[in-house]
């Protein structure tokens, strides 16, 4: 008996440090790690949540990029470290989309990370160089099916950037050449330029461009026109589909196997952020929607957008190149 007594006080000996680890977190700065460059959408609303979690947290959040591969680089830096909840993945859409174009990417968005809460969401604008001669979707899919030398740009490879305009092109018979960047302003330059043609870019990255009249949005894809560009049609109104109802969306993750204490939270600030007058302000004129949500919320999006996007990577033929 005494010795079963004893195991007994030696196992709940061992729980004592995660316990009192999950009650006292955070007792220092939290790392925020960004998969992409300074300056981009998924940054800049990076540094937003940082800033209103470190409040909510009572603990500096601290934003690294780490930029390459549409994020890969990122999430795998992440996965490494230790599940203490010291070091978070400010995600976007790609978490899910990488791997199942990269087989480089070798992790799996569902079993090696804990989901937190998705932040935001953001409407996708198809957009040309102003050079190009359509004035409507149509007319540039007329065009385009003339066309040999076609580029389209996007964020990186595996990117709610690139795979929408691969089902695009696979849907409409195009023919276009894929050219990945680091991340969203080299992509809106070299497609300002002429560079690229074409692309199925965030709005929120393409606002610049749009405003000084280098680039011209064809469609939205979205159920309804959004607030501010009330000429520019749906992807059902301008090609008569409903295939393109999507949007690219950010989200915070951890690495599996931090305590839940500290995912629940993580889940708190990032509600906070959410609901924050100050967070509001900041998202409101780029026609961004703050979502926020519970664990298990997030947990079963994941699940569905992993089978929706494999579907339509298995449809399009979209690889990595």
């Amino acid at each position: 008996m005494f010795k079963i007594l004893s195991m007994a006080m030696i196992a709940a000996s061992m729980c004592l440090p995660s316990v009192a680890a999950a009650e006292t977190y955070p007792n220092g700065p939290v790392r925020m790690i960004v998969g992409f460059p300074p300056g981009g959408s998924s940054d800049i609303a990076a540094r937003v949540f940082a800033e209103s979690m470190s409040k909510s947290l009572g603990q500096p959040v601290v934003v690294e990029n780490k930029a390459g591969a549409g994020g890969n680089v990122a999430a795998a830096e992440v996965i490494r470290t230790k599940p203490d909840g010291y070091t978070v993945l400010y995600a976007t859409s790609g978490i899910i989309l990488g791997p199942l174009v990269n087989p480089a990417a070798n992790y799996d968005a569902v079993t090696d990370f804990s989901p937190v809460a998705v932040t935001a969401s953001n409407p996708l604008v198809f957009v040309v160089n102003k050079d190009v001669p359509a004035k409507t979707l149509a007319e540039f899919v007329d065009w385009a099916k003339t066309q040999d030398n076609l580029n389209f740009a996007s964020t990186g490879a595996g990117t709610m950037t690139h795979l929408p305009a691969a089902a695009f092109i696979a849907e409409f018979d195009i023919k276009a050449t894929h050219v990945p960047y680091r991340g969203a302003s080299p992509a809106m330059v070299d497609l300002a330029n002429g560079n690229a043609q074409f692309m199925i870019s965030a709005l929120s990255e393409a606002r610049a461009m749009l405003e000084a009249g280098r680039i011209r949005a064809l469609a939205m894809t979205t159920t309804e026109r959004v607030p501010g560009y009330p000429d520019v049609p749906t992807m059902k109104e301008a090609v008569g589909t409903d295939n393109f109802v999507m949007g690219g969306w950010q989200a915070l993750v951890v690495p599996r196997g931090v305590d839940p204490r500290i995912v629940e939270k993580l889940n708190t600030a990032v509600n906070d952020a959410v609901v924050s007058e100050a967070v509001q302000k900041q998202f409101a004129p780029q026609g961004t929607q703050l979502v926020g949500g519970t664990i298990k919320e997030f947990t079963e999006f994941m699940r569905a957008e992993r089978v929706r996007w494999k579907k339509i990577v298995e449809e399009s033929g979209a690889t990595a190149g």
